[in-house]
């Protein structure tokens, strides 16, 4: 058995197995016969189409959960009503949405056909979007994700996540709060449940001792009374 071969250009590249890794930067080639071949790259439209969807929705998500669980009704207020951390996130989020980004040609979401509802939920005109992406795709990737120099959106978006809930985030620190609560709650019940078993007894026995007294008593009055007669 013999080392792979492939010729590209100039160059001669050797692999110990017929598959080979970033021979072209960011792809992978499976030999399988002898021969010339022709590579071509091209982007992938569809899957950058895909991905921006499903940071729309995701972030759509994150709206519709927050404005559940913040509004007010008749019934009385929701849990995170006037919850200062979460309107906090939620401002810092629409801020980066809705900021400009100077690196890219495209500087807003609105120049990709992406826009802010009434309802603080995002919306693709499609149309738009797959016109930029033609127009100028790095333009469009460069705003997402920034380049060598300077951060993209998702970047500040990450960065916020992060503070919230990353690992000793604003929201993990809360999750560990509430759960030590409720272990002192637990506890707390516990004792109670004991010094309340405690004060049954006690009570019990306090009456019983009150009801043969009475009863004694009731004998004593009756006895009286006989001999009185």
């Amino acid at each position: 058995a013999k080392d792979a071969i492939v010729k590209y250009g100039s160059m001669e590249l050797t692999s110990a197995t017929n598959k080979m890794e970033n021979v072209i930067d960011g792809i992978s080639l499976n030999l399988k016969d002898t021969g010339a071949v022709n590579v071509k790259v091209e982007r992938d439209d569809a899957a950058v189409n895909t991905n921006i969807k499903a940071f729309v929705d995701a972030y759509n998500s994150v709206i519709e959960t927050v404005n559940t669980y913040t509004k007010s009704s008749e019934d009385g207020a929701a849990a995170l009503s006037g919850d200062s951390a979460t309107r906090s996130m939620i401002s810092r989020m629409r801020g980066v949405i809705g900021d400009e980004y100077t690196i890219s040609t495209y500087q807003t979401l609105s120049q990709l056909g992406i826009t802010t509802s009434r309802k603080g939920t995002l919306e693709i005109d499609q149309k738009k979007l797959d016109k930029a992406l033609e127009d100028d795709f790095e333009a469009v990737s460069t705003m997402f994700l920034g380049n060598d120099t300077q951060t993209g959106m998702m970047d500040e978006m990450l960065v916020i996540l992060d503070d919230y809930h990353k690992n000793g985030g604003t929201y993990d620190r809360r999750i560990d709060q509430l759960e030590y609560s409720n272990k002192q709650i637990v506890e707390d019940r516990e004792k109670l449940d004991e010094r309340m078993e405690a004060k049954t007894l006690y009570l019990r026995n306090y009456y019983a001792k009150m009801d043969s007294q009475i009863a004694q008593m009731n004998q004593t009055q009756s006895m009286l009374v006989s001999m009185l007669m």
